[in-house]
């Protein structure tokens, strides 16, 4: 088939809005589908999985700088192209926390277009609406703001750098905001979604608003929690054949939100495909799998990203945590170049530091130590610099 991706990750639906900003792109409403996740993939298990979606027909490839494997999607995606054109795919990729400054989101992007060897991104989306200082983690940005980082989203779109914007891990508070002064509106807002998180008010103003909800992680932990749920397996065998995650996908799909689940098996992939063409779950059904929602999350939130995270304990946890974060960074380099691609613990790749900068480090924590009371031994440049 010839077919065009944005005829399958597309509708020309016009927006439940009277908001006079144009959709990104222009007019255009992206529908429900299954892609593909690449977080935690590594190196051979990422290129086979791109592969394996790709040729079963998975055109919508779900990518992130953090995630420290696009050089690698990028070979694959280019050994591919003889049997599936760049036409016919749609690729994301996301900015992640420390590059929300206008010159470090364009920064940001070339280099994605350049590790996935791409012209252009189909879909280019904020990876948390969290500023941190250029190579921290968790120092906040004082200096950055969501317009700002917006507006150097939408120069890209001008630029025919990137198709179309989003966001992810957006709550309705950070919409609406984002909402009053955005000339491209966000085409999806991606965040975690599954049936025990079935996060139904967030959903249902995604939909209003011409904003496609896209789910990570739709599968949950993917552990007997899911794959042995009296509920879906009743459900699942109902359907003759289907699976638990066939099952829990649909689910998804019929309450209008894409899905993106994780896999490097490329049976797994073509069974998690197949829920876009599934039978219809019944009315009965859905109400069934609609209990199992708990409200169970995955991922915490320290900082009062999501609109249903309870003020205590974690807010001001949250707080104390990016205050210690930030005067730490301010006596370390900033020299953190944050990757979680290798398995579920998070890895940071140190860049080489010159020693000049290792230098300043060192000096400015014996200063702070020595102006706090901290008996040193004498060293006489530093002992000079500190008693001015």
């Amino acid at each position: 088939s010839s077919t065009p991706a944005d005829s399958i990750v597309y509708s020309t639906l016009t927006p439940k809005t009277s908001s006079p900003k144009t959709s990104s792109p222009a007019s255009l409403v992206m529908k429900p589908y299954v892609g593909l996740g690449t977080s935690r993939l590594k190196n051979d298990a990422a290129a086979g999985a791109v592969s394996s979606a790709l040729l079963a027909g998975c055109v919508h490839i779900d990518c992130a700088k953090c995630y420290g494997n696009e050089k690698v999607i990028g070979n694959a995606l280019k050994l591919t192209q003889s049997k599936v054109p760049r036409s016919k795919m749609h690729v994301t990729s996301k900015v992640w926390n420390d590059c929300h400054r206008p010159e470090d989101v364009r920064a940001s992007c070339h280099q994605t277009l350049s590790d996935l060897g791409l012209d252009y991104l189909d879909l280019y989306l904020i990876h948390w609406p969290l500023a941190w200082k250029r190579g921290t983690i968790g120092a906040i940005d004082v200096f950055a703001s969501l317009e700002a980082t917006w507006r150097a989203m939408e120069t890209l779109v001008d630029e025919g750098l990137v198709k179309s914007i989003g966001v992810s891990n957006f709550g309705k508070t950070l919409l609406r905001q984002l909402f009053g002064f955005c000339r491209i509106r966000p085409s999806c807002n991606q965040f975690e979604c599954h049936v025990f998180n079935q996060q139904h008010s967030l959903v249902e103003f995604c939909i209003s608003e011409g904003v496609l909800p896209v789910a990570w992680s739709p599968l949950a932990r993917l552990d007997s929690s899911i794959l042995e749920n009296p509920t879906l397996r009743a459900v699942a065998g109902a359907h003759h054949g289907a699976t638990v995650a066939r099952v829990a996908l649909r689910h998804a799909i019929q309450r209008g939100v894409a899905v993106i689940p994780r896999s490097k098996d490329p049976k797994h992939i073509a069974d998690n495909l197949l829920a876009a063409s599934s039978p219809v779950l019944s009315d009965q059904e859905m109400q069934e799998i609609d209990k199992l929602d708990t409200g169970s999350r995955i991922t915490r939130d320290w900082v009062g990203i999501f609109d249903d995270t309870p003020y205590f304990p974690y807010r001001p946890l949250g707080w104390a945590a990016a205050t210690i974060l930030f005067a730490f960074w301010l006596l370390v380099p900033n020299i953190v170049d944050f990757r979680m691609p290798q398995s579920t613990k998070a890895e940071l790749i140190i860049r080489p530091l010159p020693a000049l900068e290792i230098g300043r480090g060192l000096v400015l924590i014996w200063i702070a130590l020595h102006l706090s009371g901290v008996d040193l031994p004498p060293i006489p440049a530093l002992q000079l610099l500190s008693d001015y």
